[in-house]
């Protein structure tokens, strides 16, 4: 719409500083810009305030909304990864979920001890395995993957096991003798 509402700014504030905006500061910045506080600061007033009122840098804060978005994308993209994995859906990725992740992703298997060490470093229970928090600490700091990659590949790795059922049940279909073989005759 063109203005930043409370909602709005105070989102920019928390990726900018870590700090919530209040409301009394969001009325009082709206005051001193003469800007409606039901529609918020439109682009010209947001640069005055940093002129005139915030002590922050224009160039660092878009880079730390920019850090955000990212952050919030990865995530997203993380927990599709997850809910792919998770087959049993208890909310962990155990070693053989896991090791679905691994093969679909890199054609590698995972090892038990890889699996036991990977639990460790990011505080699971292995008898559990990692939930999607832990799964995306694990793409920030250990993961050589890439997450985009990683859920394009399970996607196809999906996509080739309906396909692969789709054709089972087509045999299935047409083997009326269920010798396992189709005839012609």
């Amino acid at each position: 719409d063109g203005f930043l509402d409370f909602a709005e700014l105070n989102g920019l504030f928390v990726a900018a500083s870590g700090d919530q905006l209040t409301q009394d500061a969001f009325q009082e910045m709206c005051y001193r810009l003469g800007c409606d506080e039901d529609q918020g600061l439109d682009a010209a007033a947001l640069l005055r305030s940093y002129i005139e009122m915030v002590e922050g840098d224009l160039d660092e804060d878009l880079q730390a909304l920019e850090e955000h978005a990212k952050a919030d994308t990865e995530k997203s993209i993380c927990d599709r990864i997850f809910q792919f994995c998770d087959l049993d859906e208890d909310g962990f990725l155990d070693f053989a979920e896991l090791n679905g992740l691994f093969v679909a992703a890199s054609g590698d298997q995972l090892t038990q001890d890889a699996f036991q060490e990977m639990c460790y470093r990011l505080g699971c229970d292995e008898d559990q395995g990692l939930d999607a928090a832990a799964l995306l600490r694990s793409y920030i700091e250990m993961v050589e993957g890439d997450l985009d990659e990683d859920l394009q590949a399970l996607e196809e790795h999906a996509k080739a096991d309906t396909e692969k059922s789709i054709c089972d049940r087509i045999f299935q279909f047409c083997d009326l003798d269920e010798d396992g073989f189709l005839d012609f005759a």
